[in-house]
């Protein structure tokens, strides 16, 4: 379950990267928050 988050958030990451820098931070930034809640 944890590794399937992980690479969700990798793949986001990866993404967000493309579109904005400032939007992947603030996505990082909520994506690990998230991650947080569900372990």
């Amino acid at each position: 379950m944890y590794k399937l988050a992980t690479l969700e958030f990798i793949k986001k990451a990866k993404t967000l990267k493309l579109l904005s820098q400032k939007t992947q931070t603030t996505s990082k930034i909520q994506t690990f928050s998230s991650i947080k809640l569900l372990i």
